[in-house]
């Protein structure tokens, strides 16, 4: 979470029950990578909380740095390989999982590029306006290159999907994005996934909706001809 550590604990003990109901769901479904998404997001906020702890009592500078490293590890990495992961997983339309196989190649670029640099060079997160802004070493010439493949394994995979309503949660993912990149500038890594995370929610309703076009596919197949 991007204000304080009380927000980001929040956020986490919220999305820690609402992520345990979307697994068992999603388990049941066979969605279980789809419905542990909010679980995820728990513990990434959990981790900024400590981050906040971090930075707000003058901790070792090697704790902030591994707090930091942890975060970007989530937001970073994990993200862009199991967002089209994810949804690849539940498609069942053949053209699309063409296509989103290619969301994932781009994701696991993405994420190794990222691996490499956190893994490389400490990053260094600090508080600047109640945010964390988290600062990574960059190749000027591979940070827009590699930020267009994050954004589209993690938002243009969702689009791509032929699952009832999920476009509703790649609008809301575009739609978070652009307010953190145009009211948080310096800050759209922290107050993003804060966004993602609160969206992260809808996904127990989205796991519904495919629940209940499953059936009623499966009660017209059932229906007797004649």
């Amino acid at each position: 979470m991007c204000f304080s550590a009380n927000a980001s604990f929040t956020a986490s003990a919220i999305l820690v029950t609402a992520g345990a109901y979307s697994l068992i769901m999603g388990r049941r479904s066979g969605q279980w990578a789809f419905g542990v998404i909010p679980l995820i997001f728990s513990i990434q906020q959990f981790v900024e909380g400590l981050a906040w702890l971090r930075l707000s009592d003058g901790g070792p500078p090697e704790a902030v740095v591994a707090t930091a490293r942890a975060f970007l590890l989530f937001s970073q990495v994990l993200w862009p390989l199991w967002v089209p992961f994810a949804v690849l997983r539940m498609e069942p339309d053949r053209g699309r999982r063409r296509w989103l196989r290619w969301m994932l190649a781009a994701g696991t670029v993405t994420g190794g590029y990222y691996l490499w640099t956190i893994l490389s060079v400490p990053p260094i997160a600090s508080v600047e306006n109640h945010h964390i802004h988290y600062t990574m070493l960059y190749r000027w010439d591979l940070e827009h290159p590699i930020a267009a493949l994050y954004f589209t394994a993690t938002v243009l995979s969702v689009f791509i999907s032929s699952l009832p309503r999920m476009w509703v949660l790649g609008v809301a993912l575009l739609t978070s994005y652009a307010v953190a990149r145009i009211a948080f500038p310096g800050n759209v890594i922290s107050v993003w996934c804060y966004f993602a995370a609160l969206i992260s929610i809808s996904i127990i309703y989205l796991q519904y909706r495919f629940r209940a076009a499953h059936r009623a596919q499966f009660a017209t197949a059932a229906v007797p001809l004649g």
